[in-house]
């Protein structure tokens, strides 16, 4: 089965099971990076939020073998707890002084988001930009809401204020979390295989920064003094490079470690193992601490 036959297969079962009591639509929604997912939408006239499921997650599926009506029960499923859990109300969003404790920045890269950073407001850091979101509760964990253009002109407020907000709002509710490389590795061993493995120590530190809730995490790098307390620790400048959106690896900066070996070391992680949404930058970075400044 192509996608495409796929693609209408899911739309005419959801509908017929939604009967008349929702809209079934499915709509093209460009993510982080240009990339375009399909997303099925299912308007139902009893309840204001409208959770979307992407089909491109549910395709896989098919090609592992799995029939189309047992992916559609998935589906319908995983449409039907969305709508029960959810407890996010979409007219706070009209509403500033509702959100304005909720909103949060993100990192992405400007090059690859010039059409979507046409839509929203942004703030230039180095080749990346700072974006907003509103973050709202969506089942058991937490979602976020992109904050457009059209949402400054109906707050009244600008860029530079929503910085102001964003930068409170960020540190307390996703914590920077920084972990050694090899506590993180050791824990994503089973139990049974950490003896096989060993000691999982890498030749020279290396650091993983994220937040606590491991979305949107490579955003703690311009968390403020983040950095500068760090260097301060070690005693040295070090090396940033851009794991995905969600996370970023440090490295002291040693004479073993060159930028450009490094830089060719995040372009090859991210053709092979980074989804394309998710990626933040081809290159790597550095601190230095004479100028508390990140560089590239």
């Amino acid at each position: 089965m192509t996608y495409q036959e796929f693609k209408e297969n899911i739309y005419s079962s959801i509908a017929e099971r939604c009967d008349q009591s929702a809209e079934v639509h499915i709509s093209t929604f460009t993510k982080n990076n240009g990339v375009q997912l399909d997303g099925l939408v299912i308007y139902d006239r009893d309840n204001p939020v409208s959770p979307t499921l992407y089909l491109n997650d549910f395709y896989p599926m098919i090609t592992k073998g799995m029939s189309l009506e047992e992916v559609t029960d998935r589906i319908f499923l995983t449409y039907q707890k969305a709508k029960k859990d959810s407890i996010f109300d979409p007219d706070i969003l009209s509403n500033f002084s509702m959100i304005k404790d909720k909103i949060i920045f993100k990192l992405v890269n400007q090059k690859s988001n010039t059409t979507l950073l046409k839509e929203i407001p942004y703030l230039e850091y180095l080749d990346l930009a700072i974006v907003f979101a509103i973050m709202i509760p969506i089942h058991e964990e937490l979602g976020s809401i992109l904050i457009r253009n059209s949402f400054l002109d109906d707050w009244g407020v600008t860029t530079e204020e929503l910085f102001e907000f964003a930068k409170v709002n960020t540190y307390q509710l996703l914590q920077p979390e920084i972990t050694p490389i090899e506590s993180i590795l050791t824990d994503m061993l089973p139990t049974e295989e950490k003896e096989l493995f060993g000691d999982l120590t890498p030749a020279y530190p290396m650091y993983v920064f994220t937040n606590e809730k491991r979305i949107a995490g490579a955003g703690v790098i311009c968390y403020p003094d983040l950095l500068k307390h760090f260097s301060e620790s070690l005693d040295c400048d070090f090396y940033i490079l851009p794991s995905s959106i969600h996370e970023v690896i440090v490295i002291p900066m040693l004479s073993s470690i060159d930028l450009n070996s490094l830089s060719e070391m995040v372009q090859q992680v991210n053709a092979t193992q980074v989804a394309p949404e998710e990626i933040l930058s081809d290159h790597a970075y550095y601190y230095l601490r004479e100028k508390n400044a990140v560089m590239f």
